[in-house]
């Protein structure tokens, strides 16, 4: 296509200037800095939609065999760079009018479409230029694979231990690069989840599966073997010390599985993937205080990790008995260690005999077995250790939500951003909720009144409301199909208010701007065991580095670039990038398998998170990091 150049400039400076006040309008709290860093951002955008412009619009490449040219992105090429480009501009265009943080909903208008339309242009851009290095690199290494593999091959002294060898020498060195925190914040991050299960040890409050009862097993054995200390505060040293050992091993075999890999090494050498590694799990103050966080979420998201990694094993290496039996595993694991682990299991097994049918007999087995063990051992502890049923409030926070934000605006409460009025003394009655009879609303104040709601509710949090004094827990419990039927019954007149209730109660997990403190700090100081952090460097030394670990997170939530990794909305479209990627390269639905985990981890969320951001939640996703993009760069790489 012939064009001329003044008008190529032309259009791509209105394209940069487009996309330039887009993202200035869009990104402002997701950004830090965004208004200084706008010429750069045009600078960036003119050369990005440059390159690509000429990629659609101008034949350059010489096709082999006839001498004809061609264009350098194919049709297949530019739809698999634009689905995944429409999602993620949906997303960030959508999620600038959610201020969750504030309890403010800002309206849509025709601005928002514009924003779009040059955000999709920019991440569709941004995207093929991604396909292109990741080609360009896949037809270096099959242009001399063979001699590229040998020549990378060598990763020095490490590369000549044996598994167990190396498996212990990482270890060990992540265990030490993570010291310096766990004598800083001794017995370890404790929140509030943690004492939840410390006291259920302990017999001060009734066991429950609200933290999955595997989890707090582990704890209590850990307490009751160390009585002999007469210090509870020593046996959660001690635990947090083991549950550090377990993540270091599980990070361990992840940095093997990176430097061992034959495909691997025709992307970088051993050393490099070694080095890598090391920053990003011995040197990331996220991966140094998760080690020590004490929540089920950890070691769930080390399951799931290995879960994950034992299945691209299983479906793309010669495998053996021991393969699948490990693969059961990692796969009873993730049940034990979160409830939303079952989900995960029955979505992996429904798509392995999907794609395998009659074919993955060991594949299935390896599934449906560990599905059965969880059951029989669930159903046996409940009986043995006189578990109290699951509350439906855990299953039903998004529907509590939806409600509980309707029952606030009827009641007088803005989300808008704009002050609310003052509702004098005659206005106190109750306003009826458009939709309901008399009797559905009596339902709901017995439930919890109108006006605690009003007082509890909080946009993007369900547990001020579910688990204030003032709510029913048990009325809910002996009326489920009630409360559900009085739900759907509200919904063609709440419709609006149900999609703004959803998306802010998920808006971390679809939006990348969201982050939190992503892990308790230290002690939670509201425990009543008497739990207090204990900084040995303090004491030995005279100074504390709790200062410092304290700046090194905010950086990792704040930093320009750095932040994706610790946006949870980012960690999923980075895998529905790799799917892209895998779909483009036609590997075929096998090639995915190893990913419904995590797609499935996600959806749970989005069908039941209890909070809008929680980064625990996506943490195996976090730590898979350096895996979703070492397969993103192979898929460059020949599929033989």
């Amino acid at each position: 296509m012939v064009m001329n150049k003044t008008l190529q400039i032309i259009i791509k400076l209105i394209l940069s200037y487009g996309i330039t006040i887009s993202i200035a309008s869009v990104t402002g709290f997701g950004i830090t800095g965004i208004d200084i860093m706008l010429p750069f951002v045009f600078i960036c955008a003119y050369i990005i939609t440059g390159r690509v412009f000429d990629g659609i619009f101008l034949k350059r490449d010489i096709v082999p065999n006839d001498n004809t040219r061609t264009y350098k992105y194919s049709v297949r090429d530019i739809v698999w760079a634009v689905v995944p480009g429409f999602i993620f501009a949906v997303s960030v265009v959508m999620g600038a009018h959610f201020d969750v943080w504030n309890e403010v909903i800002t309206d849509f208008g025709i601005k928002d479409i514009v924003y779009f339309v040059f955000l999709l242009i920019i991440f569709s851009a941004l995207i093929l230029l991604f396909f292109d290095f990741v080609d360009k690199k896949g037809f270096s290494t099959k242009k001399d694979g063979a001699k590229n593999a040998e020549d990378k091959e060598s990763c020095g002294k490490l590369c000549s231990l044996s598994f167990a060898q190396k498996h212990i020498l990482i270890t060990l060195l992540y265990l030490l690069c993570w010291f310096p925190y766990y004598l800083t914040l001794f017995p370890g991050n404790l929140g509030k989840d943690t004492f939840e299960s410390v006291d259920m040890c302990l017999g001060n409050i009734p066991w429950t599966n609200h933290h999955p009862i595997f989890f707090t097993t582990l704890i209590n054995i850990v307490i009751k073997s160390t009585s002999f200390l007469g210090n509870i505060t020593a046996s959660i040293g001690i635990f947090t010390f083991i549950h550090m050992l377990l993540v270091a091993l599980t990070l361990g075999y992840v940095t093997i599985y990176l430097i061992d890999d034959d495909k691997t090494k025709k992307i970088l050498n051993g050393k490099t993937w070694f080095a890598l590694s090391l920053v990003f799990f011995g040197l990331n103050p996220v991966v140094a205080m998760f080690s020590m966080y004490i929540s089920k979420d950890v070691l769930f998201s080390c399951a799931v990790a290995m879960l994950v990694l034992k299945l691209y094993d299983v479906l793309e290496k010669p495998c053996v008995l021991k393969d699948y039996i490990y693969l059961g595993i990692w796969a009873l694991l993730t049940l034990l260690l979160r409830n939303n682990g079952i989900l995960m299991i029955v979505g992996l097994l429904f798509a392995v005999a999907i794609v395998y049918r009659k074919k993955g007999k060991w594949l299935v087995a390896s599934l449906l077995i560990p599905l059965l063990i969880f059951v029989i051992f669930k159903t046996s502890a409940y009986r043995v250790l006189n578990v109290a049923p699951e509350s439906f409030a855990e299953a039903a926070s998004v529907p509590l939500q939806q409600v509980g934000y309707v029952i606030s605006e009827s009641q007088g409460r803005s989300f808008s951003g704009l002050e609310e009025e003052l509702l004098s003394d005659n206005k106190k009655n109750i306003e009826p909720i458009k939709g309901l009879s008399e009797a559905d609303m009596d339902f709901l104040e017995r439930l919890m009144l109108f006006e605690e709601v009003e007082r509890v509710y909080t946009l993007g949090y369900t547990d001020p409301y579910k688990f204030d004094k003032a709510f029913d827990d048990e009325f809910l419990n002996k009326n489920k199909g009630e409360f559900i039927k009085i739900w759907f019954k509200m919904l063609p007149a709440h419709f609006g208010d149900y999609v703004k209730a959803y998306l802010a109660q998920t808006a971390g997990y679809w939006h990348y701007g969201e982050t939190n403190t992503l892990c308790s700090q230290g002690v939670w100081e509201d425990n009543e065991l008497g739990i207090t952090r204990i900084d040995a460097i303090e004491k030995m030394l005279g100074f504390s580095l709790y200062g410092i670990i304290e700046k090194l997170m905010l950086f990792m939530r704040k930093a320009p670039i750095i932040c994706i990794f610790t946006s949870m909305a980012m960690q999923f479209y980075g895998i529905l990038l790799l799917i892209a990627m895998y779909i483009r390269k036609a590997f075929g639905a096998k090639k995915i398998i190893p990913l419904v985990p995590l797609v499935f981890l996600w959806l749970g969320i989005m069908l039941a998170s209890p909070a809008f951001c929680l980064f625990r939640y996506t943490y195996s996703m976090y730590i898979l990091w350096l895996v979703i993009i070492k397969e993103m760069i192979l898929t460059g790489v020949s599929k033989d």
